[in-house]
Protein backbone atom coordinates (compact mmCIF):
# COMPACT_ATOMS: atom_id res chain seq x y z
CA UNK A 1 0.00 0.00 0.00
CA UNK A 2 1.44 3.62 -0.69
CA UNK A 3 2.46 5.56 1.93
CA UNK A 4 0.54 8.63 0.95
CA UNK A 5 -2.58 8.32 -1.27
CA UNK A 6 -2.36 11.54 -3.14
CA UNK A 7 0.66 13.31 -5.19
CA UNK A 8 1.42 16.81 -5.43
CA UNK A 9 2.46 18.07 -8.97
CA UNK A 10 3.90 21.20 -9.25
CA UNK A 11 3.58 24.10 -11.95
CA UNK A 12 0.14 23.15 -13.47
CA UNK A 13 -1.84 24.58 -15.78
CA UNK A 14 -5.17 23.19 -15.98
CA UNK A 15 -8.80 24.09 -17.92
CA UNK A 16 -10.13 26.98 -16.49
CA UNK A 17 -13.53 27.63 -18.97
CA UNK A 18 -14.47 27.17 -22.06
CA UNK A 19 -15.05 29.49 -24.74
CA UNK A 20 -17.57 28.04 -27.13
CA UNK A 21 -17.53 30.89 -29.91
CA UNK A 22 -14.19 30.58 -30.90
CA UNK A 23 -13.81 26.68 -29.63
CA UNK A 24 -11.24 27.15 -27.84
CA UNK A 25 -10.53 26.38 -23.61
CA UNK A 26 -8.74 28.65 -21.45
CA UNK A 27 -6.18 27.13 -19.33
CA UNK A 28 -4.96 28.59 -14.98
CA UNK A 29 -1.93 28.52 -14.03
CA UNK A 30 -1.39 26.31 -10.79
CA UNK A 31 1.56 26.48 -8.40
CA UNK A 32 0.22 23.37 -7.23
CA UNK A 33 -2.08 20.59 -7.17
CA UNK A 34 -3.07 17.21 -5.61
CA UNK A 35 -4.70 14.49 -7.57
CA UNK A 36 -5.73 11.06 -5.13
CA UNK A 37 -5.33 7.36 -5.83
CA UNK A 38 -6.66 4.15 -3.98
CA UNK A 39 -4.59 1.93 -1.96
CA UNK A 40 -4.00 -0.31 -4.47
CA UNK A 41 -2.70 2.65 -7.08
CA UNK A 42 -4.93 3.08 -9.20
CA UNK A 43 -6.34 6.78 -9.99
CA UNK A 44 -9.36 8.07 -7.32
CA UNK A 45 -10.97 9.55 -10.45
CA UNK A 46 -14.42 10.58 -8.67
CA UNK A 47 -12.23 12.22 -6.04
CA UNK A 48 -9.97 13.60 -8.57
CA UNK A 49 -12.99 15.16 -11.10
CA UNK A 50 -13.79 17.25 -7.61
CA UNK A 51 -10.39 18.03 -7.13
CA UNK A 52 -9.94 19.17 -10.36
CA UNK A 53 -13.48 21.57 -10.00
CA UNK A 54 -12.11 23.03 -6.49
CA UNK A 55 -8.63 23.49 -8.01
CA UNK A 56 -10.11 27.00 -10.19
CA UNK A 57 -11.22 28.29 -6.86
CA UNK A 58 -8.59 26.57 -4.04
CA UNK A 59 -5.04 27.09 -3.38
CA UNK A 60 -2.11 24.34 -3.49
CA UNK A 61 -2.24 23.90 0.48
CA UNK A 62 -6.36 23.63 0.49
CA UNK A 63 -6.10 20.92 -2.31
CA UNK A 64 -3.33 19.25 -0.84
CA UNK A 65 -5.19 19.54 3.14
CA UNK A 66 -8.88 18.07 1.53
CA UNK A 67 -6.94 14.91 -0.37
CA UNK A 68 -5.49 14.59 2.87
CA UNK A 69 -8.44 14.61 4.97
CA UNK A 70 -10.21 12.84 2.19
CA UNK A 71 -7.28 9.77 2.78
CA UNK A 72 -9.01 7.98 5.71
CA UNK A 73 -12.30 7.74 3.99
CA UNK A 74 -11.08 6.69 0.83
CA UNK A 75 -9.10 4.01 2.93
CA UNK A 76 -11.84 3.05 4.89
CA UNK A 77 -14.03 1.87 1.53
CA UNK A 78 -11.04 0.77 0.08
CA UNK A 79 -11.04 -1.89 3.56
CA UNK A 80 -14.55 -2.54 3.15
CA UNK A 81 -14.95 -2.87 -0.42
CA UNK A 82 -17.67 -0.01 -0.31
CA UNK A 83 -18.62 1.69 -3.21
CA UNK A 84 -17.91 5.41 -2.78
CA UNK A 85 -21.19 6.30 -3.71
CA UNK A 86 -22.62 3.69 -1.67
CA UNK A 87 -21.58 5.10 1.68
CA UNK A 88 -24.07 5.59 4.14
CA UNK A 89 -24.92 6.69 7.86
CA UNK A 90 -23.30 3.58 9.32
CA UNK A 91 -20.15 4.14 7.42
CA UNK A 92 -19.77 7.48 8.71
CA UNK A 93 -20.62 6.49 12.36
CA UNK A 94 -17.80 3.88 11.63
CA UNK A 95 -15.09 6.13 10.28
CA UNK A 96 -15.50 9.07 13.08
CA UNK A 97 -15.77 6.12 15.47
CA UNK A 98 -11.58 4.77 14.31
CA UNK A 99 -10.63 8.31 14.02
CA UNK A 100 -11.67 9.24 17.40
CA UNK A 101 -10.09 5.88 18.83
CA UNK A 102 -7.22 5.89 17.67
CA UNK A 103 -4.19 6.34 19.48
CA UNK A 104 -0.26 7.57 18.84
CA UNK A 105 1.90 4.71 17.99
CA UNK A 106 4.68 6.54 19.66
CA UNK A 107 2.41 7.08 23.21
CA UNK A 108 -0.48 4.59 23.08
CA UNK A 109 -1.43 6.92 26.27
CA UNK A 110 -2.56 9.44 23.47
CA UNK A 111 -5.02 10.00 21.00
CA UNK A 112 -4.09 10.41 17.52
CA UNK A 113 -6.53 13.00 16.31
CA UNK A 114 -7.95 16.20 18.41
CA UNK A 115 -11.61 16.42 18.20
CA UNK A 116 -11.28 19.82 15.60
CA UNK A 117 -8.98 17.78 13.56
CA UNK A 118 -11.46 14.95 13.11
CA UNK A 119 -14.03 17.67 12.47
CA UNK A 120 -12.40 19.04 9.49
CA UNK A 121 -11.68 15.61 8.21
CA UNK A 122 -15.80 14.98 8.31
CA UNK A 123 -16.40 17.90 6.99
CA UNK A 124 -14.65 17.24 3.65
CA UNK A 125 -15.98 14.20 3.13
CA UNK A 126 -19.62 15.26 3.22
CA UNK A 127 -18.41 18.07 1.16
CA UNK A 128 -17.51 15.00 -1.41
CA UNK A 129 -19.92 13.05 -1.04
CA UNK A 130 -22.21 16.38 -1.77
CA UNK A 131 -20.62 17.19 -5.01
CA UNK A 132 -21.21 13.24 -5.66
CA UNK A 133 -24.96 13.76 -5.32
CA UNK A 134 -25.45 16.84 -7.44
CA UNK A 135 -22.65 15.50 -10.43
CA UNK A 136 -23.02 11.96 -10.11
CA UNK A 137 -26.82 10.81 -8.96
CA UNK A 138 -29.01 9.75 -11.70
CA UNK A 139 -32.45 11.07 -11.83
CA UNK A 140 -34.05 7.20 -10.60
CA UNK A 141 -30.99 6.65 -7.79
CA UNK A 142 -31.22 6.59 -4.28
CA UNK A 143 -30.75 10.29 -3.16
CA UNK A 144 -26.86 9.86 -1.64
CA UNK A 145 -26.96 12.48 0.89
CA UNK A 146 -29.39 15.06 1.99
CA UNK A 147 -32.18 16.42 4.16
CA UNK A 148 -34.32 13.25 5.87
CA UNK A 149 -37.38 14.18 3.51
CA UNK A 150 -35.75 12.73 0.73
CA UNK A 151 -34.94 8.94 2.62
CA UNK A 152 -30.71 9.61 2.20
CA UNK A 153 -28.43 7.26 2.58
CA UNK A 154 -26.44 9.83 4.26
CA UNK A 155 -29.19 12.39 6.40
CA UNK A 156 -27.50 15.51 7.18
CA UNK A 157 -29.27 18.70 8.73
CA UNK A 158 -28.58 21.97 6.84
CA UNK A 159 -27.65 24.91 9.64
CA UNK A 160 -26.90 28.60 10.01
CA UNK A 161 -23.47 29.76 11.70
CA UNK A 162 -25.05 32.49 14.03
CA UNK A 163 -21.98 34.75 14.24
CA UNK A 164 -20.92 34.37 10.11
CA UNK A 165 -24.28 34.15 8.85
CA UNK A 166 -22.67 30.92 6.84
CA UNK A 167 -24.57 28.12 6.06
CA UNK A 168 -23.25 24.56 7.18
CA UNK A 169 -23.77 20.52 6.75
CA UNK A 170 -24.25 19.06 10.12
CA UNK A 171 -23.97 15.42 10.46
CA UNK A 172 -23.99 13.28 14.16
CA UNK A 173 -20.90 11.65 13.43
CA UNK A 174 -19.14 14.65 13.45
CA UNK A 175 -17.38 15.97 16.40
CA UNK A 176 -18.41 19.30 18.44
CA UNK A 177 -15.67 22.19 17.01
CA UNK A 178 -13.80 22.86 20.07
CA UNK A 179 -14.26 26.76 19.54
CA UNK A 180 -17.76 25.65 20.87
CA UNK A 181 -15.91 24.82 23.60
CA UNK A 182 -14.51 28.14 24.10
CA UNK A 183 -11.39 26.15 23.41
CA UNK A 184 -9.05 29.00 22.77
CA UNK A 185 -6.59 28.65 25.21
CA UNK A 186 -3.50 31.13 24.93
CA UNK A 187 -0.12 29.79 25.32
CA UNK A 188 0.96 30.75 28.54
CA UNK A 189 4.08 31.57 30.09
CA UNK A 190 5.41 28.13 31.66
CA UNK A 191 5.45 26.68 28.51
CA UNK A 192 6.92 28.62 26.30
CA UNK A 193 9.66 28.92 29.15
CA UNK A 194 9.75 25.08 28.62
CA UNK A 195 9.86 25.09 24.63
CA UNK A 196 12.96 28.14 25.18
CA UNK A 197 14.60 25.74 27.88
CA UNK A 198 14.56 22.83 25.34
CA UNK A 199 15.96 24.84 22.41
CA UNK A 200 18.84 26.16 24.47
CA UNK A 201 19.35 22.55 26.03
CA UNK A 202 19.12 20.83 22.36
CA UNK A 203 22.19 23.16 21.66
CA UNK A 204 24.43 22.78 24.35
CA UNK A 205 23.89 19.18 24.26
CA UNK A 206 24.79 18.57 20.69
CA UNK A 207 27.65 21.28 20.43
CA UNK A 208 29.21 19.91 23.26
CA UNK A 209 32.67 18.21 22.96
CA UNK A 210 30.86 14.84 23.62
CA UNK A 211 28.08 15.31 21.52
CA UNK A 212 30.28 16.14 18.07
CA UNK A 213 30.02 12.49 17.34
CA UNK A 214 26.80 12.46 16.62
CA UNK A 215 28.05 14.63 13.18
CA UNK A 216 28.42 11.01 11.51
CA UNK A 217 27.68 12.02 8.07
CA UNK A 218 28.65 15.78 7.95
CA UNK A 219 32.23 17.39 8.99
CA UNK A 220 31.87 18.61 12.50
CA UNK A 221 31.67 21.90 11.11
CA UNK A 222 29.00 21.46 9.30
CA UNK A 223 26.94 19.58 11.91
CA UNK A 224 27.58 22.33 14.57
CA UNK A 225 26.66 25.01 12.10
CA UNK A 226 23.63 23.33 11.11
CA UNK A 227 22.66 22.97 15.39
CA UNK A 228 23.30 26.46 15.75
CA UNK A 229 21.24 27.67 13.05
CA UNK A 230 18.31 25.50 14.36
CA UNK A 231 19.01 27.28 17.44
CA UNK A 232 18.70 30.57 15.79
CA UNK A 233 15.60 29.29 13.78
CA UNK A 234 13.47 28.24 16.60
CA UNK A 235 13.87 30.82 19.17
CA UNK A 236 13.28 33.21 16.43
CA UNK A 237 10.13 31.17 15.43
CA UNK A 238 9.00 31.41 19.17
CA UNK A 239 9.37 35.05 19.20
CA UNK A 240 7.07 35.73 15.88
CA UNK A 241 4.49 33.76 16.65
CA UNK A 242 4.16 35.11 19.78
CA UNK A 243 4.40 38.77 18.89
CA UNK A 244 2.30 38.68 15.93
CA UNK A 245 0.04 35.88 16.05
CA UNK A 246 0.24 35.04 11.89
CA UNK A 247 -0.44 31.66 11.04
CA UNK A 248 2.02 28.68 10.78
CA UNK A 249 1.87 28.57 6.98
CA UNK A 250 1.98 32.41 6.48
CA UNK A 251 5.69 32.22 8.50
CA UNK A 252 7.11 29.90 6.39
CA UNK A 253 5.69 32.33 3.62
CA UNK A 254 7.00 35.42 4.42
CA UNK A 255 9.15 37.26 1.65
CA UNK A 256 12.76 37.13 2.59
CA UNK A 257 13.37 40.48 0.33
CA UNK A 258 11.98 42.91 2.21
CA UNK A 259 13.63 42.20 5.37
CA UNK A 260 16.93 43.09 4.31
CA UNK A 261 16.16 46.42 4.94
CA UNK A 262 14.27 45.78 7.84
CA UNK A 263 15.58 48.93 10.24
CA UNK A 264 14.74 51.25 7.28
CA UNK A 265 10.94 50.15 6.73
CA UNK A 266 10.22 48.80 10.02
CA UNK A 267 7.72 46.18 7.63
CA UNK A 268 6.99 42.90 8.30
CA UNK A 269 5.05 41.84 4.79
CA UNK A 270 3.10 38.89 5.96
CA UNK A 271 0.63 36.34 3.33
CA UNK A 272 -2.67 36.37 4.25
CA UNK A 273 -3.44 32.72 4.00
CA UNK A 274 -7.28 31.22 4.29
CA UNK A 275 -8.66 33.47 1.79
CA UNK A 276 -8.57 31.24 -1.28
CA UNK A 277 -6.52 33.92 -3.31
CA UNK A 278 -3.79 33.45 -4.94
CA UNK A 279 -1.17 34.97 -4.51
CA UNK A 280 -2.25 35.61 -1.30
CA UNK A 281 -2.81 39.12 -0.16
CA UNK A 282 -0.33 40.99 2.26
CA UNK A 283 -0.83 42.78 5.26
CA UNK A 284 1.75 44.57 6.71
CA UNK A 285 2.89 44.46 10.33
CA UNK A 286 4.81 47.41 12.00
CA UNK A 287 8.18 46.73 14.29
CA UNK A 288 9.52 48.20 17.07
CA UNK A 289 13.42 48.66 17.21
CA UNK A 290 13.65 46.04 19.49
CA UNK A 291 11.47 43.57 16.70
CA UNK A 292 13.85 44.58 14.09
CA UNK A 293 16.54 43.43 15.86
CA UNK A 294 14.92 39.90 16.21
CA UNK A 295 14.96 39.76 12.45
CA UNK A 296 18.17 41.41 11.94
CA UNK A 297 19.54 38.70 14.57
CA UNK A 298 17.67 35.79 12.63
CA UNK A 299 18.79 37.14 8.95
CA UNK A 300 22.68 37.25 10.71
CA UNK A 301 22.31 33.22 11.67
CA UNK A 302 20.54 32.09 8.08
CA UNK A 303 23.65 34.05 6.44
CA UNK A 304 26.46 31.96 8.68
CA UNK A 305 24.48 28.90 8.28
CA UNK A 306 23.85 29.34 4.22
CA UNK A 307 27.90 30.37 3.68
CA UNK A 308 28.64 27.24 6.02
CA UNK A 309 26.68 25.18 3.94
CA UNK A 310 28.74 26.28 0.71
CA UNK A 311 31.88 26.06 1.78
CA UNK A 312 31.51 22.50 3.08
CA UNK A 313 30.21 21.99 -1.28
CA UNK A 314 26.53 22.08 -0.72
CA UNK A 315 24.69 24.37 -2.82
CA UNK A 316 21.65 25.20 -0.93
CA UNK A 317 18.90 26.30 -4.13
CA UNK A 318 16.24 27.66 -2.41
CA UNK A 319 17.92 30.84 -0.96
CA UNK A 320 14.73 32.88 -1.45
CA UNK A 321 13.16 30.97 1.11
CA UNK A 322 13.19 32.54 4.69
CA UNK A 323 13.19 29.28 7.02
CA UNK A 324 15.26 26.22 6.02
CA UNK A 325 15.72 23.14 6.91
CA UNK A 326 19.59 21.39 7.90
CA UNK A 327 20.00 20.85 4.24
CA UNK A 328 19.35 24.40 2.98
CA UNK A 329 15.95 23.34 1.20
CA UNK A 330 12.80 25.68 2.62
CA UNK A 331 11.17 24.04 5.84
CA UNK A 332 7.03 23.70 4.73
CA UNK A 333 4.40 24.23 7.35
CA UNK A 334 4.16 20.91 8.45
CA UNK A 335 7.66 20.52 9.45
CA UNK A 336 7.68 23.89 10.92
CA UNK A 337 4.16 21.96 13.17
CA UNK A 338 6.15 18.69 13.50
CA UNK A 339 9.14 20.16 15.16
CA UNK A 340 7.24 22.42 17.70
CA UNK A 341 5.79 19.20 18.41
CA UNK A 342 9.16 17.23 18.76
CA UNK A 343 10.12 20.57 21.58
CA UNK A 344 6.71 20.65 23.07
CA UNK A 345 7.17 16.57 23.64
CA UNK A 346 11.12 16.95 24.97
CA UNK A 347 10.22 19.99 27.15
CA UNK A 348 7.56 17.78 29.05
CA UNK A 349 4.24 18.70 28.09
CA UNK A 350 3.47 15.36 25.98
CA UNK A 351 0.52 15.22 28.24
CA UNK A 352 -0.99 18.80 27.54
CA UNK A 353 -3.13 20.35 24.89
CA UNK A 354 -0.08 22.65 22.74
CA UNK A 355 -0.29 23.82 19.52
CA UNK A 356 1.21 26.10 17.74
CA UNK A 357 -2.57 28.35 17.24
CA UNK A 358 -2.16 28.75 21.30
CA UNK A 359 0.29 31.81 20.39
CA UNK A 360 -2.25 32.76 18.20
CA UNK A 361 -4.99 33.15 20.63
CA UNK A 362 -2.30 34.61 23.32
CA UNK A 363 -1.64 37.73 21.03
CA UNK A 364 -5.17 37.74 20.35
CA UNK A 365 -6.04 38.03 24.27
CA UNK A 366 -3.39 41.03 24.32
CA UNK A 367 -4.44 43.20 21.44
CA UNK A 368 -7.84 43.05 23.51
CA UNK A 369 -6.22 44.44 26.33
CA UNK A 370 -4.32 46.94 24.47
CA UNK A 371 -7.43 48.20 22.47
CA UNK A 372 -9.28 48.11 25.56
CA UNK A 373 -7.06 50.22 27.38
CA UNK A 374 -6.27 52.21 24.30
CA UNK A 375 -10.85 53.36 24.04
CA UNK A 376 -11.83 53.71 27.53
CA UNK A 377 -10.88 55.98 30.31
CA UNK A 378 -9.78 53.27 32.66
CA UNK A 379 -7.54 50.33 32.86
CA UNK A 380 -9.61 48.63 35.35
CA UNK A 381 -12.98 47.81 33.21
CA UNK A 382 -15.28 45.37 33.95
CA UNK A 383 -17.04 43.09 31.77
CA UNK A 384 -20.36 45.25 32.02
CA UNK A 385 -19.12 48.02 30.51
CA UNK A 386 -18.64 46.17 27.16
CA UNK A 387 -21.12 47.14 24.47
CA UNK A 388 -21.53 44.82 21.30
CA UNK A 389 -20.30 48.50 19.38
CA UNK A 390 -17.59 48.82 21.75
CA UNK A 391 -16.63 44.60 20.87
CA UNK A 392 -17.36 45.32 17.25
CA UNK A 393 -14.98 48.13 17.05
CA UNK A 394 -11.77 46.42 18.59
CA UNK A 395 -12.57 42.98 16.97
CA UNK A 396 -12.56 45.07 13.51
CA UNK A 397 -9.01 46.76 14.48
CA UNK A 398 -7.29 43.40 15.80
CA UNK A 399 -8.94 41.42 12.89
CA UNK A 400 -7.20 43.92 9.97
CA UNK A 401 -3.86 43.35 11.99
CA UNK A 402 -4.00 39.56 12.20
CA UNK A 403 -6.06 39.09 8.76
CA UNK A 404 -8.67 37.00 10.79
CA UNK A 405 -11.68 36.44 8.39
CA UNK A 406 -14.71 37.08 10.75
CA UNK A 407 -14.69 39.86 13.07
CA UNK A 408 -17.66 38.15 15.41
CA UNK A 409 -15.97 34.91 16.00
CA UNK A 410 -13.57 36.33 17.63
CA UNK A 411 -15.84 37.41 20.63
CA UNK A 412 -14.94 34.85 22.70
CA UNK A 413 -11.69 35.77 23.12
CA UNK A 414 -12.69 38.47 25.38
CA UNK A 415 -13.40 36.34 28.24
CA UNK A 416 -9.75 35.44 28.16
CA UNK A 417 -8.84 38.78 28.40
CA UNK A 418 -10.76 39.55 31.31
CA UNK A 419 -9.75 36.62 33.09
CA UNK A 420 -5.88 37.96 32.55
CA UNK A 421 -7.72 41.23 33.85
CA UNK A 422 -8.89 39.55 37.07
CA UNK A 423 -5.86 38.02 37.63
CA UNK A 424 -3.42 40.77 37.22
CA UNK A 425 -5.70 43.82 38.66
CA UNK A 426 -5.87 46.46 35.95
CA UNK A 427 -4.59 46.72 32.10
CA UNK A 428 -1.62 48.37 32.54
CA UNK A 429 -0.09 45.83 35.15
CA UNK A 430 -1.12 42.63 32.88
CA UNK A 431 0.67 44.17 29.70
CA UNK A 432 3.64 45.03 32.31
CA UNK A 433 4.08 41.66 33.07
CA UNK A 434 3.79 40.04 29.40
CA UNK A 435 6.25 42.52 27.94
CA UNK A 436 8.55 43.34 30.94
CA UNK A 437 9.08 39.16 31.48
CA UNK A 438 9.68 38.69 27.33
CA UNK A 439 12.42 41.39 27.27
CA UNK A 440 14.29 39.94 30.28
CA UNK A 441 14.19 36.59 29.22
CA UNK A 442 15.02 37.71 25.96
CA UNK A 443 18.19 39.55 27.39
CA UNK A 444 19.02 36.42 29.65
CA UNK A 445 18.97 34.14 26.81
CA UNK A 446 21.36 35.87 24.43
CA UNK A 447 23.78 36.53 26.93
CA UNK A 448 23.65 32.58 27.31
CA UNK A 449 24.15 31.70 23.86
CA UNK A 450 27.10 34.18 23.35
CA UNK A 451 28.70 32.69 27.10
CA UNK A 452 27.83 29.19 25.49
CA UNK A 453 29.32 29.59 21.81
CA UNK A 454 32.47 32.31 22.83
CA UNK A 455 32.92 31.43 26.71
CA UNK A 456 32.28 33.94 29.65
CA UNK A 457 33.48 36.94 31.18
CA UNK A 458 33.35 37.97 34.50
CA UNK A 459 30.89 40.88 33.26
CA UNK A 460 28.83 38.46 31.59
CA UNK A 461 28.01 36.24 34.34
CA UNK A 462 27.30 39.39 36.74
CA UNK A 463 24.69 40.47 33.95
CA UNK A 464 23.31 37.11 34.25
CA UNK A 465 22.98 37.04 37.85
CA UNK A 466 21.12 40.20 37.78
CA UNK A 467 18.92 39.33 34.82
CA UNK A 468 18.10 36.22 36.35
CA UNK A 469 16.85 37.48 39.84
CA UNK A 470 14.68 40.10 37.92
CA UNK A 471 13.32 36.98 36.51
CA UNK A 472 12.56 35.81 39.65
CA UNK A 473 11.46 39.00 41.04
CA UNK A 474 8.81 38.75 38.47
CA UNK A 475 7.73 35.06 38.79
CA UNK A 476 7.65 35.90 42.89
CA UNK A 477 5.42 38.50 41.88
CA UNK A 478 3.17 36.65 40.15
CA UNK A 479 3.12 33.72 42.68
CA UNK A 480 1.78 36.08 45.50
CA UNK A 481 -1.21 37.30 43.13
CA UNK A 482 -1.96 33.60 42.79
Amino acid sequence: MPKSLFIEYLNVDIPDYVDYRRERSHLKHKKSISLMRWPNGKPCSLVNFWIMELASKSTGQSLRQYCSNLTHHIKYCYRNRINLTETTDFDLHELASELVSARDPRNPDRYLRDNNTIRAIMITVIEFLRWLEVNLRGPLDQCLIGPADRNPKVTIEKLVNPMTGRAYYQHPSIPIDASEQNDKRAMPDNFIDAIENEISSLLISATAQDGLPQARFVSQGLFKAQQEYLYSRRFFMNWIMKNTGLRPGELVSIPLTPLLNIYKTRDLQIPTLKRRMEPPPIRHFRLNLTGCGQVSRYLTARTVFLQSLIDNKIDPLHQDALFLTQQGTPLSAASLAKDFSRLAINAGLGDERICLSMYRHRFITTEILIHLRDLLDTDKPNREILSEPLTRTICERIRKKIGHGSPSSMWHYFDAAFDLLDFWGSIDAALDHLSELDDVKDQLRRLNYLMQRDGATDEQKSMVTSLQEQIDAMRAKRSLKQ
